[in-house]
This record gives structure tokens, C-alpha cells and sequence, in this order.
């Protein structure tokens, strides 16, 4: 069974019961998707994907594609559609990688990290897909 989270949170606190609390400050909230456990031929794990309110993602978590953009935008609960004067461009005062404006129902992607968040988007950003763990080296016997 999966099931969608919710989370708004600066310090990114993580609650199974959906929504949680988030402080008056807050300009982050995060999505993503919880795996059951005791399904253990279940291998696939779905991308994390934030908002910044007002910023821009971190170079490790911009995202360059549109259609991962539209997914992303619909992950986070977003109805929102292509930006109809064009999904991609070089735009200034945009955050670099996935947004949507304050207020807006349309979504872009500027495909450039030069340029800056003029405070009037939010960023939508991918969490970094952790590295996978090494298995155990058996110990050796005698």
C-alpha cells in the first residue's frame, strides 16, 4: 500500500498521520510517498519533491525536465497546467529549475542557474536520492 504525505516543516519532521503542523514561518513543505515494509519484494521508491516559498532549490535538487516538473507540480497536490506562453526559457527573475508563481495555476521550467528568484515563485525541488548502503562483508573464519 502506498500512501501520499504531506509535510510542512523548515526542519523537515516527518509525521505518518498526512498533514502536520507547520510553524508560521514556514516556506517549505515537502511530498513524497511512504513504502510498505512488509512487502519486501517491493523495490521502487518514489522521488521527494519540496517547495520553496520565495527561493530556489539547492543545484542538487533543480529540476531540468518538464516532465518531471508536471509530475512534481501533481505530486505536491498542485492543479496546475504548462505555462502557456512556453514551458521552458531563460527568465531572470525566475527560480532556476521547476516553479510556479504565488497564486498561479501554470508551470515553467527556467533552464538556466543564472538566474534568481525575485521572491514572487516557488521552487519546486527534488529531495537527493540517498546512496544505497553497501551489504555486510561476512566476517572471516578461522
Amino acid at each position: 500500500m502506498v500512501r501520499l504525505l504531506l509535510i510542512a516543516s523548515l526542519v523537515g519532521a516527518r509525521g505518518a498521520a498526512g498533514l502536520g503542523a507547520a510553524p508560521a514561518d514556514s516556506s517549505m513543505i515537502q511530498c513524497g510517498t511512504a513504502v510498505d515494509k512488509s512487502n519486501t519484494s517491493q523495490q521502487t521508491t518514489a522521488a521527494t519533491y519540496y517547495i520553496i516559498a520565495g527561493g530556489n532549490c539547492p543545484v542538487s535538487g533543480r529540476i531540468w525536465d518538464t516532465a518531471e516538473c508536471e509530475s512534481a507540480v501533481a505530486s505536491l497536490g498542485i492543479t496546475a497546467s504548462p505555462r502557456t506562453e512556453g514551458t521552458t526559457g531563460t527568465w531572470d527573475w525566475t527560480p532556476p529549475g521547476c516553479w510556479i508563481r504565488f497564486g498561479g495555476t501554470q508551470w515553467a521550467v527556467t533552464i538556466t542557474n543564472a538566474s534568481a528568484n525575485n521572491g514572487q515563485y516557488r521552487a519546486i525541488c527534488r529531495e537527493p536520492t540517498p546512496a544505497p548502503t553497501a551489504a555486510p562483508t561476512p566476517a572471516l573464519l578461522p
